[in-house]
């Protein structure tokens, strides 16, 4: 039977995958012209429109860096016994 803290490493590691997958999601370059349609009318929206080439690559660094992060995390997951 497990105990309160290897329940509780197991939630925080489920919640820290959830969330680095979460933002590989939102960061994925494909979704930018979805993300203008979405925004648009707000400042941010107008933002990412004057700078459309800063936002794909700033954005494609991040969704490169969360996937790194997350199947390096899925791979511990898997080798923990």
């Amino acid at each position: 039977m497990p105990t309160i803290e290897q329940t509780e490493k197991t939630l925080g590691r489920r919640l820290r995958t959830g969330l680095f997958t979460l933002l590989a999601i939102i960061s994925c370059p494909c979704h930018i012209p979805i993300l203008l349609v979405v925004l648009s009318g707000t400042s941010l929206g107008l933002l990412l429109a004057a700078h459309t080439v800063l936002a794909v690559t700033l954005l494609s660094a991040i969704f490169i860096a969360s996937l790194v992060v997350l199947f390096r995390m899925l791979r511990t997951r898997s080798q923990a016994p």
